[in-house]
């Protein structure tokens, strides 16, 4: 990977989309308050909420904020701003269940401006959510479904009680398997492990101590929003049954990861491993002109030929300029080179990766203890 002496780059800039018309007074709105500044605790004494709720391909975890584009968005998401700017939402699971949780969003900008074939919008995700009636989930989901206004119950999660009182050292009585997994697990220790994590996909100083001074439930979140996870495995985590499962399930997966490849032909791409370009994780949502929405993961690469056709045109990270990035056995778009557009900032050149594109690889144990790598699709 290159090295110079350049200042890190600014990893809030890609918050802003000026061709998709929101670079305006609510673009300084998300940079305030995403994604360390919106508050650990749902503010209202009563838990509960009733919102306009539906079903979608989406997954973002509290702190996030994202884009929406298209004209199917425009009905969802003016619904939700009739109701304080709430809306609910399910993350579509393949495997149904019944009690999904999902997640609320506050509609910060809804725009018809910048684009005469598109309506846009820009989400922050809130909080966590149990839905109060039993949900129907349809197998596949070609566009938004809507469920109706419903009452949810806000999740407020915290640390385990045994993680409490294995802190304060009073020597609990727990049942043999709990007591091992918190014991295994101490807080301090895995705090201390994210902290590596963050060191070692180059998330800025300033933001890790940002990042560790939230609540433990916000911390695992953002942590979760820096590994590189296909969109099962983010509902997975979503639905977690304690923060600190959360978390070391997400060590686990990073753990266990092997590579990724073409998801056309398999062959392996090249890469040096994750790179926080975005404050908003390692694979942070985008939309082009045209309304297509790319969930692109940055990754560290080696020097690229700088006599490369690099374009600033619509680029998703200002100061870099962009290239396709093909499959060198059978050409399928994996998505982009970017390279600085001047000297100074760093990293000199980074890969944004196509989740829809790529299969992550990750180890598993078959019953007799030895690895096999299972093939994982977005």
């Amino acid at each position: 990977m290159s090295t110079n002496s350049g200042p890190a780059y600014d990893i809030q800039r890609p918050l802003k989309f000026p061709f998709l018309g929101l670079d305006d007074e609510f673009t300084e709105e998300i940079l305030e308050k995403a994604p360390f500044n919106l508050g650990p605790e749902y503010p209202n004494e009563d838990p509960t909420m009733t919102l306009p709720v539906w079903i979608d391909n989406i997954c973002a975890f509290p702190g996030q904020a994202i884009p929406v584009c298209g004209y199917e968005y425009y009905e969802f998401y003016e619904a939700g701003k009739k109701k304080d700017g709430y809306v609910g939402i399910i993350p579509h699971m393949k495997k149904p269940s019944p009690r999904p949780r999902g997640i609320i969003y506050k509609v910060v900008h809804l725009s018809e401006k910048g684009n005469d074939q598109f309506f846009t919008a820009r989400l922050l995700a809130c909080y966590i959510f149990h839905s109060s009636i039993s949900i129907n989930m349809p197998k596949f989901l070609l566009e938004p479904v809507y469920l109706g206004s419903i009452k949810v119950q806000i999740l407020l999660e915290s640390l385990h009680p045994l993680t409490l009182e294995i802190m304060r050292d009073k020597g609990t009585i727990v049942p043999s398997g709990a007591n091992r997994f918190f014991r295994s697990h101490p807080w301090p220790d895995l705090l201390e492990r994210i902290k590596s994590y963050y060191q070692e996909v180059g998330l800025p100083e300033e933001y890790i101590t940002k990042a560790m001074d939230q609540s433990p439930a916000r911390i695992s979140y953002y942590f979760s929003e820096m590994a590189i996870l296909s969109y099962d495995e983010k509902v997975t985590l979503l639905n977690a049954i304690s923060i600190e499962g959360r978390i070391v399930l997400v060590l686990d997966l990073i753990r266990n990861y092997r590579g990724i490849c073409c998801q056309d032909c398999g062959k392996n791409i090249e890469s040096e491993g994750p790179q926080v370009i975005s404050v908003t994780g390692v694979c942070p949502l985008f939309y082009n002109r045209g309304g297509f929405a790319h969930r692109t993961l940055t990754m560290k690469t080696e020097d690229q030929d700088r006599r490369m056709p690099f374009v600033l045109y619509d680029t998703w990270f200002p100061d870099y300029g962009w290239s396709y990035l093909t499959c060198n056995r059978c050409t399928n778009h994996l998505g982009w080179v970017f390279m600085q557009a001047e000297d100074g900032v760093e990293p000199t050149f980074f890969q944004g990766i196509r989740m829809s594109q790529i299969t992550i690889k990750r180890a598993e144990r078959d019953v007799n203890g030895e690895e096999k790598i299972a093939h994982i699709n977005e």
